[in-house]
């Protein structure tokens, strides 16, 4: 997704039957088995009611529609002008014509409505900015663009950070991975309620912004009407507590969390700090006392000592050998710039204070927090060491596969260069090629080893939305990820949705020239078989007349044009020579210009390559699969080819490539069983 004008600055370089909703603040994940149903519950619903946004001939991204007559969230960098035509991409690929209506490119919201009568599928949105810090949610989009042959992929995350309600430009930040395509696609929260849509990313893989439900509220007639450029941000709430704003955003929020949780000490605490006027401005000691950070404080308090006791020291120097009945010799300019420094450099290990807090709550938020990977680590007990480590000239290259007790592993063919060694438990093994598998980039290999644990196949594919872990070679959770797209065949080339743009009138003279002195415009050429040509205008005819109208310059006859459509009609007066004609010339469409002779696969990077690479080591070959399901495990190339596995510890795959920033792929279980079994037989 592209960077708004507003975010550049913030690149850090740019209802389901039968499901118990979650309750705000609650971990579902602590409990595996009840969290997979409610995700694997909401997801075909989520991803029905999220579309394709594509500008004829141009840039393509997402939305959700939020009403049965079509009515579309969206975000304003998606959309042309406000008022301008698009082409919305259901679900199910049909392709329905669609407008925008009102945008706010300051806070990147927008609106758009299908224009074609219908009863379309939608995704209810949330009343108001209800998550919290730490809350799961989902993500669909388009990520990459419309494809012909891909659903759009769903993303599992938590949220990261919430901006205070009191500050204008608000953005959630979360885990769950969005790039180039996904903007304006809608995130959920654990019901299937939209609570944002994607606007920006982050350097990192794990920071992806998004503008919160309540702008829209805030802003919900003005984006409603069509052809309406909004040009202020939504008005700010009041902070919930007055003073609390001037704390990090996190730490506020982190307050405000807990009294909606009913902590009565803190509640209490905070009031014997409110002063007359009802506020309560705390400050960095007082925050990091209410948080239980003590330790922090005392930091602090250790460098209020140590000030103390170099300006005492500072005293003392420049008061020695001096009459100890006389007054004490005023501070020098040295001592005092040395001092405000000082006090300076203690101002700020206070604010550094408040950001280590804040640091640390953040990192308690993400779905890679150790407490979070800890909750699949019975997963990956039950399934057993079936992972190990390939080394290729001395350094880890992948990870493989056991597959057989008696040494038979298999691993990711391309990123072999060399001799290979296996690593289990910290011990070598020389492993030999016994045979590979070019299609699904596997290799067969055989150490000199015994009562291995091999993986348990899953008998049936995992539903959209099924948790997986992919496990370390260290028998430890590496990653967690859903099922974000079932197995399909995953070509060499983005097999993106192409839509030309509307036809463009075209009359088919050139090097039009005003004649002041003849009163009109002579025309220099015209291009055979067009418009002009069938209407028998001619080279040094003078058109005094478009419509009725006299001409006096080019623009007079290119705005005419502009504003026609192919196949209108245009009334011209021409004058040849002594002779005056009255000719008429019925518009055809512009000629397109040539395009390059480019294959599937060209060499260049589109916008969501170049944003993958910054997260990470991709895969050399990451395409050009017979069949692959999608998750969203974000691990790198020297972590592909061990297996992933489902929440009973099954393999549900074989990672086989780290596509980009979104996308990790797993040759299904089914597939793999069977070409493990044909590199068997040909040993």
């Amino acid at each position: 997704m592209k960077p708004t004008r507003l975010a550049a600055w913030m690149f850090a370089v740019l209802l389901v039957v039968g499901v118990v909703p979650a309750q705000a603040g609650s971990d579902p994940s602590e409990d595996l088995a009840t969290f997979n149903p409610v995700l694997t519950g909401v997801a075909e619903q989520c991803r029905l009611a999220t579309v394709g946004i594509v500008i004829p001939g141009g840039s393509m991204g997402s939305g959700v529609i939020i009403s049965e007559d079509g009515l579309i969230l969206t975000a304003a960098h998606v959309l042309p002008e406000a008022g301008g035509d698009v082409v919305i991409v259901l679900a199910d690929g049909q392709q329905v014509a669609g407008k925008a209506l009102g945008v706010n490119r300051e806070v990147d919201s927008g609106m758009a409505q299908i224009t074609v009568e219908g009863t379309y599928p939608t995704a209810p949105i949330a009343d108001s900015d209800t998550i919290w810090e730490g809350d799961w949610c989902i993500a669909f989009g388009h990520g990459g663009g419309v494809q012909t042959d891909r659903p759009a992929p769903m993303r599992l995350g938590r949220m990261l950070q919430v901006t205070s309600a009191n500050k204008p430009i608000r953005w959630l930040t979360t885990d769950c991975t969005v790039i180039s395509g996904d903007s304006g696609g809608p995130l959920f929260d654990l019901q299937g309620n939209v609570i944002g849509i994607h606007s920006n990313i982050g350097m990192s893989v794990l920071v992806n912004r998004h503008v919160p439900i309540s702008a829209y509220h805030a802003q919900w007639d003005d984006l409603l009407e069509s052809g309406k450029e909004i040009k202020i941000p939504p008005p700010p709430k009041a902070p919930i507590i007055p003073g609390l704003d001037t704390l990090p955003d996190t730490i506020e929020r982190e307050i405000t969390r807990r009294l909606n949780n009913n902590d009565e000490a803190l509640k209490q605490q905070l009031e014997d700090l409110r002063d007359e006027n009802g506020r309560i401005e705390l400050t960095p000691e007082q925050a990091a006392s209410l948080l239980g950070r003590d330790d922090l404080i005392e930091e602090v308090r250790a460098y209020q000592e140590k000030l103390a006791e170099r300006i005492r020291r500072t005293e003392e120097i420049e008061n020695a050998g001096g009459d100890p009945n006389q007054p004490k010799k005023a501070p020098s300019a040295v001592s005092k710039q040395s001092e405000l420094t000082r006090l300076v450099i203690l101002e700020k290990k206070r604010e550094q204070m408040l950001n280590n807090i804040a640091d640390d709550l953040r990192k308690t938020h993400g779905k890679i927090a150790p407490h979070v990977l800890a909750r699949f680590e019975p997963t990956v007990s039950s399934a057993g060491a079936n992972t190990v480590e390939i080394l290729s000239r001395g350094k880890v290259v992948a990870l493989g596969t056991i597959i057989r007790a008696d040494g038979y592993i298999v691993t990711k063919t391309s990123e072999l260069y060399g001799p290979t060694r296996v690593r289990i438990n910290d011990q070598e093994y020389r492993a030999r090629m016994i045979n590979g598998n070019g299609p699904n980039d596997l290799v067969l290999l055989k150490i000199d080893a015994d009562n291995l644990t091999p993986v348990r196949w899953v008998s049936e594919p995992p539903a959209i939305g099924s948790l997986l872990v992919v496990p370390g070679a260290d028998q430890r959770p590496l990653a967690m990820a859903v099922v974000g797209v079932d197995a399909r065949v995953i070509t060499k080339g983005v097999n993106n949705v192409r839509i030309d743009p509307p036809a463009k009138p075209f009359l088919g003279v050139n090097k039009l020239k005003p004649d002041d002195e003849a009163g009109g415009v002579r025309i220099g050429t015209v291009m055979p078989d067009s418009a002009a040509d069938k209407a028998g205008i001619q080279a040094d005819d003078l058109i005094t007349q478009l419509n009725g109208k006299p001409t006096t310059t080019t623009a007079d006859i290119i705005r005419v044009i502009q504003e026609a459509k192919v196949g209108d009609t245009l009334k011209f007066t021409v004058k040849r020579g002594e002779e005056t004609l009255e000719l008429e010339a019925t518009l055809g469409e512009r000629p397109a210009p040539p395009k390059p002779d480019k294959g599937a696969d060209d060499g260049s990077r589109s916008a969501a390559q170049v944003y993958s690479a910054r997260g990470g080591q991709l895969s050399d070959r990451r395409t050009d699969f017979p069949l692959a399901l999608t998750h969203d495990a974000v691990i790198w190339a020297p972590q592909i080819g061990g297996p992933v596995l489902n929440i009973d510890g099954q393999a549900v795959g074989i990672n086989i490539a780290r596509y980009g920033r979104t996308a990790t792929y797993a040759l299904p279980a089914e597939q793999a069983k069977q070409v493990i079994e044909q590199m068997m037989r040909g040993r």
